[in-house]
């Protein structure tokens, strides 16, 4: 662990020195991933990562993701995932399945929200909105996240991921390590002579 990131947890603030990724791929294409240092890096002579650096969910420790699985099931989240390999600093999960088919579940039906709001009228997409928000008030409340974390709605998108994982018949992965950089392309003003 590093000591800025230490530092950050114990001021209550959301840790950029780590990371969680939610992906899915055939079980075979994990080897082409280095569990230390995780997804969003290509190993060997690869050009392509199995997972991109914007899908890094920031500061989420395993418990953090644990948690949605009570959330969406009211059980403990000790039946959420199961380590899978651990080198480094970083740990690869499986998602079980009970949680993989709760998570598929829950984006079936956001899924049904929303076509009812659109069927509605409703281009506010109430329905859609009040249900994000009950999981996201939910999954806040259900383990100490950072108190500078105010919304988790970007992190539901992990529920999509699961629904394709499901119907594939691919296993569900949850990668918790050290974060990796991520470079923005920033435009510049070119001069003319």
């Amino acid at each position: 662990m590093r000591t800025a990131g230490w530092v950050s947890r114990l001021r209550g603030r959301l840790d950029l020195s780590v990371a969680a990724v939610v992906f899915t791929v055939p079980e075979r294409r994990l080897r082409e991933m280095d569990t230390a240092t995780g997804p969003c890096v290509p190993t060997g002579n690869r050009q392509r990562a199995l997972a991109g650096a914007l899908r890094q969910e920031y500061g989420e420790l395993p418990r953090h993701t644990a948690a949605l699985y009570t959330v969406l099931t009211g059980l403990p989240p000790e039946g959420a995932m199961a380590i899978v390999d651990r080198q480094g600093d970083g740990t690869l999960h499986r998602c079980t399945d009970a949680f993989v088919d709760a998570m598929a579940d829950e984006q079936e039906l956001l899924h049904g929200l929303l076509d009812e709001d659109l069927a509605d009228g409703d281009e506010d997409r109430t329905r859609l909105a009040a249900r994000v928000d009950e999981l996201e008030r939910a999954w806040l409340a259900a383990t100490g996240w950072p108190r500078d974390l105010v919304s988790l709605s970007g992190r539901l998108a992990r529920m999509e991921w699961a629904r394709l994982a499901r119907e594939r018949g691919h296993p569900l992965y949850a990668w918790h390590g050290p974060s990796r950089r991520m470079y923005v392309a920033v435009p510049s003003r070119a001069t003319s002579p």
